[in-house]
């Protein structure tokens, strides 16, 4: 009997169509397909262009599924990932403090940087850097100020105003567009 090698392995073991219908994972259920296009009889050459693949790569999951079987070759392997700052013991404890800050504040919520103040005082997580070199900086994405701008034709008494959440050059000029478009052609502008 013939050795079975990723050429001539028939891939007849599983159903993965079928596997592939019920898979969660994206990246699983397309490893999923590729293999039922194996088992179809396509080439890794054919398949390889339809998912943005390199044949290469269609060759390795081919024989990662021979080699090592079905899970091994369809999921990735657990990545560590970066190491917490905060100890393990310290774990549950921080979870608790976040909870009962929470509940202090009634409603609104707690921000990053609220987090990292109660990491860094309280389970001592600063991180050091060397002396001339900046550490990153938390940046909070929602936004707390809104700015009016705003604008009044004295001749004709016509308003024109604008609320932004930042005050940069495109908000500036988003302004005199809006400006232009309300007052008269030959009005003129005082601030």
């Amino acid at each position: 009997m013939p050795k079975l090698t990723p050429k001539n392995h028939q891939l007849t073991e599983h159903d993965f169509l079928k596997l592939a219908k019920t898979e969660s994972h994206p990246r699983a259920r397309t490893r999923l397909f590729i293999l039922h296009q194996l088992q179809q009889g396509q080439t890794p050459e054919e398949i390889a262009p339809r998912f943005g693949l390199h044949p290469l790569t269609i060759h390795i999951l081919r024989r990662k599924y021979w080699e090592f079987g079905i899970e091994q070759a369809i999921y990735d392997k657990q990545r560590p990932g970066r190491n917490s700052k905060l100890k393990p013991q310290d774990h549950q404890a921080f979870k608790q403090r976040i909870i009962e800050e929470q509940e202090k504040r009634e409603g609104g919520r707690l921000t990053a940087e609220d987090i990292h103040t109660i990491a860094a005082q309280e389970f001592n997580t600063r991180v050091w850097h060397e002396k001339g070199k900046r550490p990153r900086i938390i940046r909070q994405q929602q936004f707390e100020y809104a700015y009016i701008f705003g604008a009044v034709c004295l001749r004709t008494g016509t308003t024109a105003a604008l609320v932004m959440p930042s005050v940069n050059k495109e908000a500036m000029l988003l302004h005199l567009r809006q400006i232009s478009k309300e007052t008269p052609k030959a009005g003129m502008l005082w601030w």
